[in-house]
């Protein structure tokens, strides 16, 4: 069991023999090395350093976008509910729709009228009032 595993390790040994040799074969190695290390590491910095403000910013670049389309859509609905609230306080003023809603005999007659679509036959709201 051990020689397989003295096996598996002699290619990595005899690489990190090779590194250990060429590094210490001269100064000018130890220094590319280094430099190398350096600069990767300096990048990697750079690099994860951009990442994360680069995320930070456009996760608040969404926020206020998804902001925006809430207000927006809340203002339709705000206006939507405003025109609907002026259309029944008008009708709810008007005394002839009052009393024609009021009085089932005369019903059908009176809330024709009103409650007439161009496209359509008109709506028959009596059943639901008397």
């Amino acid at each position: 069991m051990n020689s397989v595993r003295l096996n598996s390790i002699k290619p990595i040994t005899r690489s990190l023999r090779m590194l250990l040799h060429w590094w210490d074969h001269s100064i000018s190695h130890r220094i590319t090395a280094s430099a190398l290390a350096l600069t990767l590491t300096i990048g990697a910095a750079i690099g994860g350093g951009s990442y994360l403000v680069t995320q930070k910013l456009l996760e608040d670049a969404i926020l206020r976008e998804l902001a925006n389309e809430t207000t927006l859509a809340a203002r339709q609905v705000e206006s939507t509910l405003n025109i609907l609230y002026a259309d029944l306080s008008r009708m709810s003023s008007n005394g002839i729709l009052v009393r024609a809603l009021a009085d089932c005999k005369r019903c059908e007659g009176g809330c024709r009228l009103w409650f007439m679509d161009d496209t359509e036959s008109p709506l028959d709201v009596c059943p639901y009032f008397c």
